[in-house]
C-alpha cells in the first residue's frame, strides 16, 4: 500500500492538515521528522491514519469506536467514556474527520481508493451532508457524537482536506473494516506492527517475560496456534482412550447366540412351517365348497327371477293400451309419405298467408315514405325561403359595417384616451408604496446606527472579559496540576496491579494446595489398588492349581469310565496289580456306570473352577486399569504442581519488586488498600483543582466565543445599516422616474383629447364624445362577432339545403322503383296516394314499429328487398301445392279403407304422441325379449355349473340340511386359519429373533474391528502427546516459539550491526529468555536487562524493525517511529539515522519519525513542524526543509 494523502481535521490539538506525500519534499524524502512540543499534536497523525482506515488508534488500542452512525451513544447521552475514540474530536467544535487516500496493488496496475473517518456533534452535518459537501445539520434527538467510517473508490481528497464525491452510490458505508481488511491485506494488529512503532512499545517485547513474549509472538503472528496444537493433541489421546475403552465395554455387552441355539431355532421354525401349510390347504378346500354352494344358490335365484319377467313381459302385450298404440304405429308407417306431405301442404298455407301479409305492409309502408317525401319536400322549400332572409339581412349589414370602420381614427383616439388613464391610476399607485418605503428605509438606517454603537460596546466589554478570564486561568498553574494528576494515576495504577497480583499469588497458593491434596488422595488410592492387586494375584495362583488339578482327575475319570477298559475291569480283583498304574488294588472297583456319575461332577467342578480363575482375573484387570488411571491423574496433577510453584515464585518476585519501586512496606492488601485510600483522597482533591481548572477554561472559551459572537453581530449590524443606505438611495431613484412617467402619460392624453375635438362626424352609436372609449371599443368587437356568425350560419344553410336535395331526388326514384315492383292486385287505378300513407299511420300509431321507420334510401332498399322475397315465396307455394294434391289423390286410390280426414287428423297431430306411441309398443316388446334371454342365460348357468367335478348338486342338500352344512364348514375354516396364524406367528417370531442374532454378529464383528483400528489410533496418539501434548499446550507452544524467537534474532542481529557491532542477540535454548553477547568483552554472554538505557533503546529498536517485517510481505511504503531516540546522543544516533535512512534503499520504505530530540532536527533535513498556540490550544502543521 503506498500512502498518497494524509487530511486531519479537528482531532486533537490539530485542526486543519493536508499532507501530500507525492508532492515535494515529502515525495523525494526518505527520512521524515516530526518534531513539536510536547502536546503539539505529533502523534495525532499516526492516530488519524489509523481512524481513517480502522476506526482506532494506537494509544487507544483495545478500545473502538462504539457509536456507528445514527446510534445514540450506549445509555450515558452526557458524554463518552475516557477510553472511546471519539473522545479525540477537537472540544468546542461540532464536526472532525480524518481522510487518507492510499493506491494499491491490481496486478499490473494501481488502484486508488479514500478511507475516512467521520464525526459530528449535535449541531453538526449529517454523514450523507458531508460526503455530499453541502450543509444538513442533524435533528436535535441525535446522538451526542455519531462517528463513521467510509471507504470511495479513487483519490477524492482535496487540497483544502475536504471529500469531493461525484457519484454518492460509490461511497461504501457498510462493513468498511472488512472491506479495508481485503484491500490492504491487514487487519489493525497488523497494521500497527508492520507500519507504527508506537509510543512506549519499544522495549515492551525485549524486557517481557517468557510467558508474555509467547503471547506477544503469537499475537504478531495472528493466532495461537501452538498452544492451541499441544492441547488438541492431549485431547485427541484423551479422546480416542476413551472410544477404545467404550468398545471394549460395549464388546462385552453383546452376547449373540451360539450354533446349538440357532440350530434349535431353525428345527422349530420348519416344524411351524408344516404345521401352516397343512391349515392353509384345508383353508383353501373348505373356501372352495363354500364358494361352489353360494354360487348355485345365486343361480337358481336369477333362474327363478328371470321366468317371473317373462311371464309378465308376455302378459302386457295382450293390453288394450298396447293393440290401439300398435294399430296407430303400424297406419303412420304406412301412409308416412302421404302425411309429410299433407303436413308440408298446411306449412305453405301459413307462408302464404305470411307472404301476404308482408305485401300488404309494404304497400301500407310505401304509402308513409310517399307522404313523408312530400313533407321533406315542403321543409326544403321553407329551408331555402330561410337562406334566402338571411342573405338580404347579411347584405343590409355591410353598409353599416363600412360606415363603422370609416371611424376607426376616432377609435383609436379613444383606446388612447383609455390606456393614459389606467397607466396614471397605475403611476399614482406605485408613487404612493414608494413614498411609504422611503419613510421605512429611513427609519431603518436610524435603528441601524444606533445597533451598530451598541455592538461595538458589547465587543469592547467582551475583550475586557476574556482578558481578566486567562489571568485567572494563569493563576490556577493547569500544568503543574495535570503533572500532579500523572504521577497520582500511575502510582495508583501500580498499586491496583499489585493488589491483583496479590490476590492472584494468593489464589494461586489456594491451588497450589489443593494440588497437594489431590497429588495425595490419588497416592492413597495407588497404594490401595497395589494392595488389592497384591492380595488378588495368590487368589489367581491358587484357583489355577485348583483348575489344573480338576483338569486332570477328569481327565483320569473319563478314560476309567471309557468302553475299552470294561475287559480289563472284569480281570482285575482285589490284591492285583494295576497294568496302567503299577498299583495294588485295595478295593473293590466302581462299575461303569459310577465313573460316569464321577465324570460329570468332576466335569461341573471344572466348569465352577474355570468360571471362579475367570472373575478373579476380571478383577485384576479392572484393579489394573484403575491403578493407571490414577498413575496419570497423579502425573497431570504433579506437573501442574510444579507449574504452580514455579509461577508462584515468579509472582512473588514480582510482587517484591512492584514493593520495592512503589515504596511500600509490606505487599499486604489491607496496607495496599489503606494506600489506595489515601491516594483517592488525594487524587479526589486534584481532580476537584482540576475540575475548577476545567470550569475556568470553559469560562474562557465561552468568552472566547462570546467576543466571536459580538464581532460578528457587529459586522452583520455594520452590513444591515450598509444595506439600508443603498435601499433609501434606490427608493429616491424609482420615485424620480414615476414622476417623469406620470407626466409623460398625461400629455398622452390630452393629444388624444385633441384629436377628437377636430373630428367632426355622425356615427351610428350617436353622439360618440359622450360615450367612453371602452363602450365604443366593445361595441365595435361585438359587431365582428356578430358579422362572422352570420357569415358561417348562411355557408351552413346552403351546404345543407344541397345535401337535402340530392337525397330527395334519389329516394323519389327509389319510390318509382318499389312501386312498380308491387304486384298489380295489391295497387289500386289511381296508385298509392297520401290517403293510403294518412291511413296506415293510424292504423300503425306506435313510434317504435317498423312502419313508422324515417324515410331513408336504407329504408327504401330494404322495403324493395322484401316485396321481392314475399312474391318468391307465393310462387313456390303455388308450385308446390299443385304436386302435394296428385300425391295424396294416388295414396287413396290405391287404399280403399282409408279417408282423406283420417290422413289430414294424422297429419294436423303433434308428433310427439306419435313417439310416446311407438315408445309404449318398443318397451313392451324389448322387455319381453330381454326376460327370455336372461332365462335362456340363468338356464345355461345352472347346466354349467351342475358339471363341476367333486361337487354334490344343491338339490340333493337343501333347505336346513343346507344352511347346516354351510355354518360347519365355516367353522371348521375358522379353526384352520387360527391354526395357520398361530404357527406363522410363532415363525414369525422365531425369524425376528434369528434376524436379530444376525445383527448381533454382524456388530460384534464390526465391534472387533472397530476395537482394533480403536487401539491402533490410540497408541498412535498416545506416541504424539507423550512428545508434543499436554493439558496446557504449553510443551509444544514452547519447543515452536523458540524457532520463532530464533529467526527473530537472526534479524534482529542484523539491524543491531548496523546500530553498533559490539553485541549480539541470543537466545537461550527451550525458553523464550533474550541474553547480550557482548563482543568486545570476548563474546561473555550477559543477562538481557545488563546495558543502559541508550544501549536498551538500540537493542529494542533492532527488535521492534525486526518485528515489523516477520510478516510475508511489507504492506505499507511507510514505516512510523513514535519517540525513543531521547536516549541516544553521538555516534549511536548517527548509526540509528543512517540505518533509517538505508531502509528506503533496501526495503523501499520511508520512515517517518516523531521525537523531541533536537539532534534530530539537524540531521534530518525534512520536517513536518507542529506549533501550538498557547490561547486556542491548538497545532499547525506545515513542512519544513532544513539546508
Amino acid at each position: 500500500m503506498k500512502i498518497k494523502k494524509i487530511a486531519i481535521h479537528n482531532i486533537a490539538t490539530v485542526t486543519d492538515c493536508v499532507l501530500d506525500m507525492e508532492q515535494a519534499p515529502l515525495r523525494a524524502a526518505d527520512l521524515v521528522l516530526i518534531c513539536g512540543e510536547t502536546g503539539a499534536g505529533k502523534t495525532t497523525i499516526l492516530d488519524a491514519i489509523c481512524l481513517a482506515l480502522y476506526g482506532k488508534a494506537p494509544r487507544m488500542e483495545d478500545t473502538d469506536m462504539v457509536a456507528r452512525r445514527g446510534e445514540a451513544a450506549e445509555a450515558d447521552t452526557s458524554g463518552l467514556g475516557m477510553d472511546d475514540v471519539r473522545q479525540m474530536m477537537t472540544t468546542g467544535t461540532s464536526e472532525s474527520w480524518a481522510l487518507m487516500s492510499f493506491a494499491v496493488k491490481d496486478g499490473d496496475a494501481d488502484r486508488t481508493y479514500t478511507a475516512g473517518w467521520y464525526c459530528s456533534c449535535a449541531n453538526g452535518r449529517t454523514f450523507d451532508a458531508f460526503i455530499k459537501g453541502v450543509a444538513g445539520r442533524k435533528g436535535r434527538n441525535s446522538g451526542y457524537r455519531d462517528a463513521a467510517n467510509f471507504l470511495v473508490p479513487g483519490d477524492v481528497v482535496t487540497e483544502v482536506g475536504t471529500v469531493a464525491v461525484r457519484d454518492g452510490k460509490d461511497v461504501i458505508d457498510k462493513r468498511v473494516h472488512d472491506e479495508v481488511k481485503r484491500i490492504v491485506g491487514l487487519d489493525f494488529n497488523q497494521f500497527c506492527r508492520t507500519t507504527m512503532l508506537a509510543q512506549g512499545q519499544f522495549s515492551k517485547f525485549y524486557k517481557s517475560s517468557d510467558a508474555d513474549k509467547g503471547v506477544i509472538l503469537e499475537k504478531i503472528l495472528g493466532n495461537n496456534v501452538y498452544s492451541r496444537v499441544g492441547k488438541r493433541v492431549y485431547e485427541k489421546t484423551r479422546e480416542y482412550k476413551n472410544v477404545w475403552e467404550q468398545l471394549n465395554d460395549r464388546l462385552g455387552d453383546l452376547k449373540p447366540m451360539t450354533d446349538d441355539e440357532r440350530r434349535a431355532v431353525t428345527e422349530a421354525i420348519a416344524e411351524q412351517g408344516v404345521v401352516a401349510a397343512s391349515a392353509a390347504a384345508q383353508c383353501h378346500r373348505i373356501d372352495t365348497r363354500l364358494a361352489w354352494l353360494s354360487t348355485d344358490a345365486d343361480i337358481k335365484a336369477s333362474e327363478a327371477a328371470a321366468a317371473t319377467r317373462k311371464k309378465a313381459a308376455e302378459e302386457a302385450l295382450t293390453t288394450p293400451e298396447y293393440t290401439a298404440a300398435a294399430a296407430h304405429v303400424a297406419l303412420c308407417d304406412d301412409a308416412a309419405a302421404v302425411i309429410n306431405v299433407l303436413r308440408e301442404v298446411q306449412g305453405n298455407k301459413k307462408r302464404s298467408e305470411d307472404s301476404r301479409k308482408t305485401l300488404e305492409m309494404c304497400v301500407k309502408k310505401l304509402a308513409v315514405a310517399s307522404r313523408e317525401l312530400r313533407e321533406q319536400s315542403s321543409r326544403l322549400e321553407a329551408e331555402k325561403a330561410k337562406l334566402r332572409v338571411n342573405e338580404v339581412d347579411y347584405a343590409t349589414r355591410a353598409s353599416q359595417r363600412e360606415v363603422f370602420d370609416q371611424d376607426k381614427q376616432f377609435v383609436e383616439a379613444l383606446n388612447a384616451i383609455v390606456l393614459s388613464d389606467s397607466s396614471m391610476l397605475k403611476y399614482r399607485h406605485a408613487l404612493d408604496a414608494k413614498r411609504k418605503s422611503e419613510s421605512e428605509a429611513e427609519n431603518a438606517q436610524a435603528k441601524a446606527e444606533k445597533d451598530l454603537k451598541a455592538a461595538q460596546k458589547a465587543v469592547d466589554e467582551a475583550v475586557s472579559a476574556v482578558k481578566a478570564g486567562e489571568e485567572k486561568l494563569a493563576a490556577l498553574k493547569p500544568e503543574e496540576v495535570n503533572a500532579n494528576r500523572a504521577r497520582q494515576a500511575a502510582r495508583r495504577g501500580g498499586l491496583v496491579s499489585l493488589r491483583t497480583a496479590v490476590s492472584e499469588l494468593q489464589v494461586r497458593r489456594e491451588e497450589k494446595a489443593e494440588a497437594e491434596k489431590h497429588l495425595n488422595e490419588y497416592n492413597d488410592v495407588i497404594r490401595q489398588k497395589s494392595d488389592a492387586i497384591g492380595r488378588i494375584d495368590p487368589l489367581i495362583d491358587t484357583a489355577d492349581k485348583v483348575l489344573k488339578t480338576v483338569e486332570d482327575a477328569f481327565a483320569l475319570a473319563n478314560m476309567a469310565a471309557g468302553k475299552d477298559l470294561d475287559k480289563l475291569r472284569t480281570h482285575l480283583e482285589v490284591g492285583c496289580m494295576c497294568p496302567l498304574c503299577r498299583q495294588k488294588i485295595e478295593h473293590e472297583l466302581p462299575q461303569r456306570s459310577d465313573l460316569v456319575d464321577e465324570c460329570n461332577a468332576l466335569k461341573e467342578q471344572k466348569g465352577s473352577a474355570q468360571k471362579n480363575l475367570d472373575e478373579l482375573r476380571d478383577r485384576r484387570n479392572t484393579l489394573v486399569r484403575q491403578k493407571t488411571t490414577a498413575e496419570e491423574m497423579c502425573k497431570q496433577v504433579r506437573y501442574s504442581l510444579e507449574k504452580t510453584k514455579a509461577d508462584i515464585e515468579t509472582r512473588q518476585k514480582a510482587i517484591d519488586r512492584a514493593v520495592s519501586n512503589l515504596q511500600v512496606e509490606t505487599g499486604d492488601i489491607a496496607t495496599i488498600d489503606a494506600i489506595i485510600k489515601t491516594l483517592d483522597d488525594e487524587v479526589r482533591r486534584t481532580e476537584e483543582t482540576l475540575q475548577s481548572i476545567s470550569e475556568a477554561q470553559k469560562q474562557l472559551d465561552a468568552l472566547r466565543k462570546e467576543v466571536d459572537c459580538c464581532v460578528t453581530a457587529r459586522d452583520k449590524t455594520r452590513e444591515e445599516h450598509e444595506q439600508c443606505v443603498n435601499v433609501l438611495t434606490d427608493v429616491r431613484s424609482a420615485i424620480k422616474q414615476i414622476d417623469k412617467a406620470l407626466t409623460d402619460a398625461e400629455t398622452t392624453k390630452n393629444k388624444a383629447q385633441n384629436t377628437i375635438l377636430l373630428i367632426d362626424a355622425g356615427h351610428i352609436f350617436g353622439d360618440i364624445r359622450e360615450v367612453s372609449g371602452q363602450v365604443v371599443r366593445e361595441a365595435y368587437a361585438a359587431a365582428r362577432t356578430a358579422d362572422k356568425k352570420q357569415k358561417d350560419l348562411i355557408d351552413s344553410q346552403r351546404h345543407n339545403i344541397e345535401l337535402h336535395s340530392r337525397a330527395l331526388v334519389e329516394m323519389q326514384k327509389l319510390y318509382a322503383q318499389a312501386k312498380d315492383a308491387m304486384p298489380e292486385s295489391m295497387v289500386g287505378e289511381d296508385g298509392i296516394g297520401a290517403d293510403a300513407g294518412t291511413q296506415a299511420a293510424a292504423d300503425f300509431p306506435t313510434s317504435g314499429d317498423t312502419l313508422t321507420e324515417a324515410v331513408s334510401v336504407d329504408s327504401l332498399n330494404r322495403l324493395m328487398r322484401d316485396i321481392a322475397a314475399a312474391k318468391y315465396a307465393l310462387d313456390e307455394i303455388a308450385a308446390k301445392a299443385k304436386s302435394c294434391e296428385a300425391a295424396l289423390q294416388d295414396y287413396l286410390g290405391g287404399h280403399d279403407g282409408t279417408s282423406r280426414d283420417e290422413l289430414e287428423h294424422l297429419a294436423a297431430a303433434d308428433p310427439r304422441e306419435t313417439l310416446q306411441m311407438r315408445n309404449i309398443v318398443g318397451k313392451a316388446q324389448r322387455a319381453v325379449g330381454e326376460a327370455c334371454a336372461r332365462l335362456a342365460e340363468a338356464q345355461h348357468r345352472a347346466v354349467e355349473h351342475a358339471k363341476v367335478e367333486g361337487n354334490v348338486p344343491l338339490t340333493e342338500v337343501e333347505g336346513d340340511e343346507a344352511t347346516e352344512a354351510v355354518r360347519l364348514l365355516r367353522e371348521a375354516k375358522t379353526e384352520m386359519s387360527q391354526r395357520r396364524d398361530a404357527a406363522n406367528g410363532e415363525m414369525g417370531k422365531l425369524n425376528e429373533r434369528l434376524k436379530s442374532d444376525d445383527t448381533l454378529h454382524r456388530e460384534h464383528q464390526a465391534l472387533l474391528e472397530r476395537v482394533a483400528q480403536a487401539k491402533t489410533e490410540y497408541d498412535k496418539w498416545a506416541r504424539l502427546n507423550s512428545i508434543l501434548g499436554d493439558s496446557t499446550g504449553d510443551r509444544f507452544r514452547r519447543i515452536a516459539l523458540s524457532f520463532v524467537l530464533e529467526s527473530l534474532l537472526e534479524r534482529a542481529n542484523v539491524y543491531l550491526h548496523k546500530l553498533t557491532p559490539q553485541y549480539d542477540l541470543v537466545g537461550v535454548r527451550g525458553t523464550l529468555n533474550i541474553n547480550i553477547r557482548d563482543i568486545g568483552r570476548g563474546g561473555v554472554i550477559r543477562s538481557g536487562n545488563t546495558p543502559s538505557g541508550g544501549e536498551t533503546f538500540l537493542v529494542s529498536l533492532a527488535l521492534s524493525l525486526a518485528l515489523s517485517e516477520i510478516s510475508d510481505s511489507l504492506a505499507v511504503d511507510t514505516l512510523f517511529i513514535d519517540e525513543g531516540f531521547g536516549t541516544l546522543s553521538g555516534q549511536p544516533l548517527h548509526n540509528a539515522v543512517e540505518l533509517l535512512q538505508s531502509l528506503q534503499r533496501d526495503t523501499c520504505r520511508r520512515v517517518v519519525l516523531i521525537s523531541h530530540n533536537a539532534s534530530l532536527r539537524e540531521m534530518i533535513p525534512v520536517q513536518l513542524q507542529l506549533t501550538k498556540d498557547p490561547y486556542t490550544c491548538t497545532s499547525t502543521v506545515r513542512t519544513v526543509v532544513m539546508s
